[in-house]
């Protein structure tokens, strides 16, 4: 829905700036480039992106509803619907094919700064929060969560398999990184 809720904005705005939290699918930036925006990312928590998201941008209270507000998103995207004499399954239709893959995998606390430290050492991606990694036909993000002695991972692959074997093969470097400190 998030990469609906970025076409629809485009849609009412175009070359505008979307925010993003960083764990948002990256054929955004595909979308917005074709519509002559671009991506800022930011932090995951709702609170960054709800604040990112007032610098005073014409899209912005598109954005904040299409987040925030169930019944303004309803009417903006009939809006939009209606605009373009479309139907919502076409527009679902026109989104480029992504796929998703999370897992987790657990990391005490105390493991969390040094696993970290090592993924980024290996990471040539810049990022807001967590580690982004660059594959052939996806990329990851490894974020270790707040709250819980885990670390996530977020695959993206141009094919429900890239995605599934990307995650797979995350996962499998953070168990490596975590059991070559325990030794």
């Amino acid at each position: 829905q998030d990469v609906l809720f970025a076409k629809l904005t485009l849609s009412m705005h175009p070359g505008c700036t979307l925010y993003a939290p960083a764990s948002m699918p990256h054929i955004l930036e595909k979308l917005a480039e074709e519509a002559g925006g671009h991506v800022v990312r930011t932090k995951t928590d709702t609170a960054a992106f709800y604040n990112a998201i007032f610098p005073g941008e014409p899209s912005a209270e598109a954005q904040a509803a299409f987040h925030f507000d169930g019944i303004a998103a309803a009417l903006q995207l009939l809006s939009v619907l209606h605009k373009e004499q479309t139907t919502l399954s076409a527009l679902v239709d026109s989104l480029p094919p992504f796929y998703i893959c999370r897992g987790e995998e657990p990391c005490a606390r105390k493991d969390k700064g040094r696993l970290m430290r090592l993924l980024s050492e290996e990471s040539e991606g810049t990022q807001t929060e967590g580690v982004q990694f660059q594959e052939k036909h996806g990329d990851a993000w490894i974020l270790p969560d707040d709250t819980r002695p885990l670390c996530r991972v977020i695959a993206q692959g141009s094919r429900a398999e890239f995605a599934a074997e990307i995650a797979e093969g995350y996962i499998e470097k953070i168990r490596n990184l975590l059991g070559d400190g325990e030794k």
